[in-house]
């Protein structure tokens, strides 16, 4: 196929093809030099480059290979005596595939224009990041608001309200953190369908030495299964020796036996620790079962890379599904690092064995070993995140990493994001394929010598071992580095990313050492650049490559080879990694022909059509006005930090604006006034504002007992707010919930609840005259029950009455209550607090119908009716449902008398006898 002015030849080992059928498609082209790359595997180029002229050829000896040619065009040459290699000892003829089909496009077919051959990359779009996007849930409950009462003022540890919160809360919904500062002390466990949210930049989380938030898959599996076939490129469907287990819907992890001649393990430092199996299957990439059919497996998406039949390449399945966490999320919140004892270990976000999870809007300060953690990670998304800072200043190996994916983590979208004053932003290491880092903005990286950091530290990091088919574009950086620290890695790309080769110090004013906007560590093999901007012209003329790098600080385009990037000398890894290179139009600070652009590695002249985007396929609505694409190599004067959305609200502290059109953003979207008595009144706060260009006019409206006070218009220019206030004022005891409807700018709406309380005016009274909440449901009969058992009194119906006691006593409950099943009738019940103990549980039996019958404990064995104290005053009855069918009618409450045993008979005589 054509590459520019090129033509790309690929062939294959495969069924055999005669020499005079490649020479003929051969003879009739007046090509100067062809260059060819043998490998010894399928889809994976390797070391070297061979020049080959029309005197006479040497080539390599052929195994499993593909061979790669690119062909330019000059001035006739008789082709006939490429085809045979001699040595020595024996003469090798050169094979190729059925795929000649290729060969014989030629001879006049049309070829399609590629900008990278597809053995090199894959298909993002379409398959990173969550599907259809993040979605957005309604709220459902408030951490701060009663039972929970999560304390905003950072006095007290918040955590345990927080989590309590989350496992109350319904599926897909949210739970809602107000404006405030809380005690972080332990971990904030997600579960699977709940988002974590806050209310932007003002809800602060101080999390201190084991505080963090965590969204892991609690149910693992560690079984192993041979593959059988279906391991190719390409390829959707497997077929194993046994499918047992297997649950469509299941991420599953697909590795292989560390490849000697693909995968380097332990580079400088070693990397036994990032595969299981102690290292030995670095090579790893997850996957999801979409269809199952005996044996087969259908999976999404496809097979990246070709695996070796001699590796004993398996499927690893690493969860349960029955406990898969999935969507799940963390939005709009700040946390800082705070760490009472001095430690610097743990994540701000820890994600674990997930698919579908996302952290959103969220800035993490201080970090200690990673803002944001990512283990066997499947289509997760961190978005419009700002991470900044090193927990104590701690800028040592393994601390403040930005975003860090561990483990075959696979594609997982990090986009629009900012890092700053880190070690290093983006950090991948141990597997993984397809992730694509898109449109990131990074500056400012340290180590260990901080505030001293003279050395340009790799922000955009490929840390091996061995990570495949990831997709760095757009962003904004200092360097991409593929670095040898944990050994190899392969077939990656960077397209249409400014890799700007220099930062800013601390103590130092710059960074003067290191200076490369690219860095390729040896055993990085097959990757590539293609459509950057490498530098700035006043770094030039600097030094384009070279095997042996000889001084610092001058700015080297490329180091490429070396153990490390730091290494002064010759490189060792130089052809390995510069042969199985492909560059093509990326504009350099050292090029000075073609405005700066070298095309094709070869200095051809030729153009090509450069898509937009290798994973998106049109223009994403966060950019706003900013041009699209924003990185563009034959114009690189526009690439600038505010070319991307991240880099402009670096600068200006707000996103693009969209366009001379007004957009509406409402923040809350959702908020719960908790349980406020009848006749009472209690506020909360929005916040509406124009996030696009324009004026922004509207209204707000909302439904009774809701209302707005002050003004209910809002005139607002681009990126101007306004605080509107709403009442809530319940008339009547039960739960309240209503629609705050937003005009212009596209309009918007917002949720607000709240359930009413009121003192019952007698101790007598029917069930449904509570404040009543599901699952229990009210019956025609005025009766409440749920249709679903709840052995945990947290996600029971919940009842609650008010009463009011004028006498100081000992009091009982009575209900009518009707029992359907013979294996167990109850439900939880307490006053003036949540029967959450088991001992709480009230029995009943079976009825044929309504029977009045006294409260009793499981704790007492169910036989002496439940006694409470009560003062004089206002209380509260609880109940919660547990049995499903389960019934409660009438209650009554009344003061307990016990009674007393008869007094003996006065007149007793005791007759003795002989």
């Amino acid at each position: 196929m054509f590459f520019g002015n090129s033509i790309v030849l690929r062939a294959c080992e495969g069924a055999r093809g005669e020499p005079g059928r490649f020479r003929k498609a051969l003879g009739s082209f007046p090509y100067q030099f062809i260059r060819i790359q043998f490998c010894r595997r399928v889809g994976q180029e390797q070391a070297a480059w061979q020049i080959i002229c029309c005197r006479g050829l040497t080539m390599m000896p052929i195994n499993r290979l593909l061979t790669e040619f690119r062909v330019r065009p000059r001035a006739p040459y008789w082709w006939s005596r490429i085809l045979r290699k001699r040595t020595n000892t024996a003469s090798t003829i050169l094979h190729i595939t059925t795929q000649v089909a290729l060969f014989s496009l030629l001879l006049g077919c049309a070829v399609q224009a590629q900008i990278i051959p597809s053995n090199r990359r894959i298909a993002w779009e379409g398959y990173v990041g969550i599907p259809g996007g993040i979605p957005t849930y309604p709220v459902d409950k408030t951490a701060t608001a009663a039972p929970y009462n999560a304390d905003k003022t950072g006095a007290n540890d918040a955590t345990a309200a927080i989590n309590s919160a989350i496992s109350d809360c319904a599926s897909d919904k949210a739970v809602y953190l107000p404006a405030g500062t809380y005690k972080v002390l332990g971990a904030i466990k997600l579960k699977k369908h709940c988002v974590l949210r806050g209310a932007g930049s003002g809800t602060i989380l101080q999390l201190g030495d084991n505080g963090e938030i965590r969204m892991e898959t609690t149910l693992t599996d560690s079984t192993s299964i041979d593959l059988a076939s279906g391991y190719t490129k390409g390829s959707t469907n497997l077929t194993l020796s046994t499918s047992s287990g297997v649950a469509v819907g299941e991420p599953i992890l697909i590795d292989e036996l560390n490849d000697s001649s693909l995968v380097e393990r332990d580079g400088t430092q070693g990397g036994n620790y990032l595969s299981r199996n102690s290292g030995s299957r670095v090579l790893q990439f997850i996957h999801l079962v979409v269809a199952k059919n005996g044996n087969t497996l259908t999976i999404e998406p496809p097979v990246p890379l070709t695996l070796n039949s001699s590796m004993n390449p398996q499927v690893y399945r690493f969860v349960n599904p029955s406990g898969l966490m999935e969507w799940a999320g963390v939005e709009d919140m700040k946390l800082i690092h705070v760490g009472e004892s001095g430690g610097t270990d743990g994540f701000g976000v820890e994600i674990r064995y997930t698919k579908y999870c996302w952290v959103k809007n969220v800035e993490i300060e201080d970090l200690c070993e990673a803002g944001v953690y990512m283990l066997r990670t499947y289509r997760n998304e961190v978005r419009g995140c700002y991470l900044h800072h090193a927990a104590l200043n701690n800028y040592a190996s393994s601390r403040a990493y930005g975003v860090d994916l561990w483990w075959g983590s696979s594609y997982n979208l990090i986009e629009d994001n900012i890092c700053y004053y880190l070690r290093h932003s983006l950090v991948i290491e141990g597997g993984g394929a397809g992730n694509v880092f898109g449109y990131n903005y990074s500056d400012r990286m340290f180590d260990q010598f901080y505030p001293d950091t003279d050395y340009l530290m790799g922000d955009l990091l490929l840390h091996g071992s061995h990570p495949i088919m990831n997709l760095y574009e757009g962003n904004v950086a200092r360097i991409l580095y593929f670095d040898n620290v944990h050994g190899s890695g392969s077939h990656n790309t960077a397209f249409r990313n400014w890799l700007v080769a220099e930062s800013q110090g601390a103590n130092v004013p710059w960074m003067d050492w290191g200076l490369t906007p690219v860095g390729i560590d040896q055993n990085h093999v097959s990757n590539n650049i293609v459509a950057n901007v490498l530098g700035k012209p006043s770094q030039g003329p600097g030094i384009y490559e070279a095997k042996t790098v000889t001084s610092s600080p001058t700015h080297y385009v490329y180091i490429l080879g070396q153990p490390d990037r730091a290494n002064l000398g010759t490189a060792p890894g130089w052809d390995q990694v510069r042969g199985s290179l492909l560059r093509h139009c990326n504009w350099d600070f050292n090029t000075t022909t073609n405005q700066g652009v070298r095309y094709d590695d070869t200095g051809s002249t030729s153009d090509v059509n450069l898509p937009a985007s290798l994973y998106r396929s049109s223009k994403p609505a966060f950019f706003g006005s900013l041009t699209w694409p924003p990185i563009d190599p034959r114009n690189p004067s526009l690439a600038s930090i505010t070319s991307i959305p991240a880099g402009y609200r670096f600068v200006h502290g707000t996103n693009p604006v969209g366009s001379t059109d007004p957009v509406i953003a409402i923040s809350p979207a959702s908020y719960d006034f908790g349980s406020v008595a009848v006749g009472s009144a209690t506020n909360a706060t929005f916040t509406v504002r124009n996030v696009g260009g324009g004026t922004l006019t509207g209204t707000v409206s909302v439904g009774l007992p809701f209302s707005i006070l002050g003004s209910s218009s809002y005139s607002l220019g681009s990126n101007a707010s306004q605080v509107v206030t709403v009442r809530y004022l319940p008339t009547l005891a039960g739960n309240d919930r209503q629609t705050l409807t937003w005009t212009g700018g596209g309009g918007a709406t917002a949720t607000v609840s709240g359930s009413g309380w009121a003192v019952l005016s007698s101790l007598s009274f029917d069930s449904t005259a509570g404040t009543i909440s599901g699952p229990f449901t009210i019956g025609t009969d005025q009766t409440i029950s749920q249709s679903v058992e709840s052995l945990d009194p947290a996600s029971g119906g919940l009842a609650v009455y008010r009463f009011s006691i004028t006498n100081a006593a000992d009091y009982i409950v009575s209900a009518a209550v009707y029992g359907p099943a013979d294996d167990g009738n109850s439900f939880f019940v307490n006053i003036d607090a949540e029967p959450t103990d088991p001992a709480m549980i009230w029995d009943f039996p079976m009825d044929s119908g309504f029977a009045n019958r006294t409260v009793t404990w499981r704790a007492s064995g169910g036989v002496s009716p439940q006694v409470w104290h009560l003062g004089v005053g206002t209380h509260q009855l609880i109940v919660r449902g547990r049995e499903a069918g389960a019934k409660l009618g009438h209650i009554t409450i009344f003061a307990y008398r016990p009674v007393s045993p008869p007094p003996p008979p006065s007149n007793l005589r005791i007759v003795g006898s002989n």
